[in-house]
C-alpha cells in the first residue's frame, strides 16, 4: 500500500485520473515536473496578473483601475518568455474590462486552503473567494484557455467540487458553497452551488480516489493526448512504444495536422457506414457487438401550447414563467428590428464551445 500518498490536491488527484504512471513519477518517485509550456506560462502569467490587480483595487478602494493594467502586466510578465507577452496583455485588459473588484466584505486572493479529514490532507490554492455581509461564500476560479464550457459542465465540474469542500471546511461548514468559473478570454463567469449534502458525498469520494491510489501497484500508463504536457515521456515505455508503432499522440502542430486529416477522412466513412446501416436497422432492428448497440433509439419530446402551458400552471396554482423560454433562432430575427435594443439588455449569455468540425475556404 503506498501510504506516502495521504496529502492530495486537486491537481495530483487529476494527474492520477490521467495517468497513473504520470501521477508515480511526479508525486512518488519525486522525478520532477519538467518546463513548464508556453500554455501553462500564459496561465500562470494572466493568474498573478488577476491577482495583483484585484489587491491593487482592494487595497486603494477602487471597482476597477483600467489606467494601472499595463503597470501590473509588466510585472506578473516578468521573467517569462516573449512568446506569450502579447497573449497575456490583450487577456490582461479583457480581465479588467469585464471586472469589478467588490468593496466590501472579505476577499481572499490566491490564497491556500486546507483541510484534514479521514487521515488525509487536502490542500489547494484558490484564485479568489468573495465572503460577502450575509455570509454568501463563493470561490472563483479562473480559466484562460478557449473552451467555454456549458452551465451543465460548470454544475459537474470535479475542480469545483473539491474546491468547495476547502471553502466549506474553511468556513466552518455552511449550508452551501457558491463556486464559479470565470472565462476570462470570453469575459463569460458562471456560477454553480454545491450543499452541505453534496460536499459530504464530495469528501467521501476524495477518499475512496486516494484509497484506490493507495492500492495501485502498478500505476498504468495511459497514452493520449496528455502526453503532450508530460516531461516524462522519454521515461515511459508505453509512449515510446506507441512512438514505435507510428500511433504517437498529438505533439505538436505537424502530428495535429495530421490528426484533423484523419479525422475528416473517418468522418466521411462513418457517413458512409451510416448510410448502408440504417435501412438495414430500419429493416431488420437495432445491431449488438460487444459493448455497443448501432441503430434507432426511441426519445420522447413533446411540445406544450404557451397559451394552454400557461392556463393549466395557473390553475394549479403555479407560476408559468420558469417554464417558459424563447426559442433562440426567432428571438434572433427580432434583434434587428424597434425591439433589438431591449431584448440585447434583457437576453443572458449561454454560449459554449463544442468539439467538431466545419468548411473553411481550401
Amino acid at each position: 500500500m503506498n501510504t506516502a500518498v495521504r496529502e492530495q490536491s486537486h491537481s495530483s488527484l487529476e494527474t492520477y485520473r490521467r495517468c497513473p504512471r504520470k501521477y508515480r513519477m511526479i508525486y512518488i518517485d519525486d522525478i520532477g515536473r519538467g518546463e513548464p509550456t508556453d500554455p501553462m506560462l500564459r496561465g500562470s502569467a494572466v493568474h498573478r496578473f488577476a491577482a495583483d490587480y484585484v489587491k491593487h483595487c482592494r487595497e486603494n478602494g477602487l471597482e476597477t483601475d483600467l489606467s494601472e493594467v499595463p503597470v501590473i502586466v509588466q510585472k506578473a510578465l516578468k521573467g517569462m518568455p516573449d512568446t506569450i507577452r502579447s497573449e497575456v496583455l490583450a487577456l490582461a485588459h479583457t480581465f479588467a474590462e469585464n471586472h469589478t473588484v467588490p468593496t466590501g466584505g472579505n476577499l481572499y486572493v490566491e490564497e491556500e486552503f486546507g483541510g484534514e479529514f479521514d487521515g488525509i490532507r487536502f490542500r489547494g490554492f484558490l484564485d479568489l473567494v468573495e465572503v460577502g455581509a450575509t455570509g454568501r461564500v463563493v470561490v472563483v476560479d479562473y480559466k484562460t484557455d478557449w473552451q467555454l464550457r456549458s452551465q451543465a459542465d460548470v454544475d459537474r465540474d470535479p475542480q469545483l467540487d473539491r474546491y468547495a469542500l476547502l471553502a466549506w471546511l474553511h468556513f466552518d461548514q455552511p449550508e452551501e458553497i457558491t463556486v464559479a468559473l470565470d472565462f476570462v478570454r470570453h469575459g463569460v463567469v458562471r456560477e454553480s452551488t454545491r450543499t452541505a449534502e453534496q460536499i459530504q458525498s464530495i469528501a467521501r469520494s476524495l477518499v475512496a480516489d486516494v484509497k484506490q491510489i493507495e492500492e495501485d501497484e502498478e500505476f498504468e500508463a495511459r497514452v493520449g493526448a496528455e502526453c503532450q504536457w508530460c516531461p516524462h515521456t522519454r521515461r515511459c515505455e508505453a509512449f515510446q512504444a506507441a512512438v514505435v508503432e507510428n500511433t504517437a499522440p498529438i505533439m505538436d502542430e505537424e502530428t495535429a495536422v495530421l490528426a484533423a486529416q484523419r479525422r475528416a477522412a473517418l468522418t466521411v466513412a462513418l457517413d458512409a457506414v451510416n448510410a448502408e446501416l440504417k435501412p438495414w436497422c430500419s429493416a431488420n432492428g437495432n445491431v449488438q457487438i460487444p459493448g455497443l448497440e448501432v441503430g434507432f433509439f426511441s426519445s420522447e419530446s413533446y411540445r406544450y401550447p404557451v397559451t394552454e402551458l400557461i392556463r393549466v400552471l395557473k390553475d394549479a396554482g403555479m407560476d408559468a414563467v420558469p417554464y417558459l423560454q424563447a426559442a433562440t433562432t426567432k428571438v434572433k430575427k427580432l434583434l434587428g428590428g424597434p425591439a433589438g435594443e431591449a431584448l440585447k439588455a434583457i437576453r443572458k449569455d449561454a454560449s459554449s464551445t463544442r468539439f467538431s468540425q466545419k468548411k473553411v475556404k481550401a
